[in-house]
């Protein structure tokens, strides 16, 4: 949400490939504890969109570095070819189970 911020709890969930119920209950969470604010769209009032909360703007960084720190610990012990490796056969993962969805 850092990079498009104001997104639809159904574009979330497209992109999360998760299930909306799913995403609103997350939403809500995040909204009770002040990270996100929901809105509903002009024109539909059915969409909601999510938009960070000043305080949600301010934790990305220390997420994004939380994220690298994870990254560099896992792939630590692995050579560039393994790390390469290891990433086309996960993206064959993926695939394998997006096409069964």
């Amino acid at each position: 949400m850092w990079a498009e911020d104001g997104q639809s709890q159904a574009r979330l969930a497209a992109r999360l490939r998760i299930e909306q119920p799913t995403v609103s209950e997350m939403v809500r969470r995040l909204a009770r504890i002040g990270l996100v604010t929901q809105r509903t769209a002009t024109g539909d009032a059915r969409a909601r969109h999510v938009w960070l909360t000043e305080r949600g703007h301010a934790i990305g960084p220390a997420v994004e570095a939380a994220c690298q720190a994870v990254a560099r610990q896992a792939f630590a012990e692995l050579t560039a070819a393994e790390t390469a490796a290891l990433g086309a056969a996960m993206q064959r993962v993926y695939h394998n189970l997006a096409d069964q969805a």
